[in-house]
């Protein structure tokens, strides 16, 4: 399905200087794409958005648009939708909309030699880590995990390896304790919406040159569905590290009273002991459990088939007995 596409030009404004006609393509699927695409539309928007069609999603297996479609119906954008892109859709696009650029973000497939010869050095990705650390479909989440105190955003020049293109730009972004899955997103995703505009103008002028990756690489797997388990036995530290990853979804879970508990938003303390591993200590007030080093305090919970809480109002309804714990 396509809407219908203006290729009006639209100039864009870098360090004094005016560009017109910057006109790009936008692939994209992910939650990430969604954010690349609103602050993106806050510059050049797009000429037209490329991504997969409808799906079943939720308990019912209702089919659901991708919500980088939704954005783009939202933002008045073109939008077409292909399960796998093909020479035979890039054609017509490329020969009506004259492209100078095409750009990849959290797009989900891996794009072809075939595909990217069509507008060769033109095809950049918008890859939300500091590569060549986190290659990968999951880089923030890694990030996250592993406990990075920086990460960024780079811009590259795709080619047919997974996120081994030369780059064109990185961004640095801190990563605060605080920071989830969310908070890094809008980061990244404004950092590299930025970047974007500043840097690809010059790169079209023949002013910017791509430089070849440079540092160890590192893989970020997906999340496999046994990671939303919590262990307490291991430390404080990195379980708050994997709530905060993998928050809102897919979430972290444990299991207390023999039903499962969702754990939303917590706050470390490694130097404070005083419970057995994964036991719960409360002060009336506070809530905390027992891991493999220190206390993790539960801020926001939710028990299963109910809404999510505060710790205060679980201790209220749950009043939860000395020594008993979760897992």
């Amino acid at each position: 399905m396509i809407q219908a596409i203006s290729t009006q030009s639209v100039g864009l404004v870098v360090k004094g200087v005016v560009f017109s006609a910057l006109k790009y393509l936008f692939l994209g699927n992910g939650d990430y794409a969604v954010r690349v695409l609103r602050h993106l539309r806050t510059g050049v928007p797009p000429l037209l958005v490329m991504t997969f069609p409808p799906k079943p999603r939720g308990r019912g297996r209702k089919l659901m648009p991708s919500p980088v479609r939704e954005a783009a119906e939202q933002l008045g954008i073109p939008f077409l939708e292909r399960d796998r892109l093909e020479r035979l859709d890039l054609n017509p696009l490329i020969r009506e909309l004259e492209p100078s650029i095409v750009l990849v973000a959290d797009y989900g497939r891996l794009v072809g030699q075939e595909l990217l010869g069509m507008l060769p050095g033109r095809w950049l990705n918008l890859h939300p880590s500091l590569l060549p650390r986190w290659r990968g479909p999951a880089p923030i989440r890694r990030c996250l995990m592993a406990g990075d105190t920086e990460t960024g955003v780079t811009l590259m020049v795709m080619n047919e390896h997974l996120d081994e293109g030369d780059v064109l730009e990185q961004v640095r972004v801190e990563v605060e304790l605080e920071d989830d899955y969310l908070s890094m997103s809008e980061k990244l995703a404004a950092a590299g919406a930025k970047a974007f505009h500043e840097v690809t103008p010059l790169y079209l002028q023949g002013k910017l040159q791509p430089c070849p990756q440079v540092g160890e690489a590192s893989y970020a797997p997906a999340v496999r569905k046994e990671e939303s388990l919590l262990d307490w036995r291991n430390d404080a530290l990195s379980l708050h590290h994997r709530v905060r990853a993998l928050n809102p979804g897919p979430g972290t879970y444990t299991f207390f009273r023999g039903r499962r508990l969702k754990i939303i938003r917590t706050v470390p303390h490694l130097e404070e002991e005083g419970a057995d591993i994964g036991e719960l200590v409360t002060d009336g007030r506070k809530l905390s459990v027992g891991t493999g080093r220190g206390l993790l305090e539960l801020l926001v919970l939710q028990p299963e088939g109910k809404r999510a809480m505060t710790a205060e109002e679980f201790l209220r309804g749950y009043r939860p007995l000395p020594g008993e714990r979760l897992g």
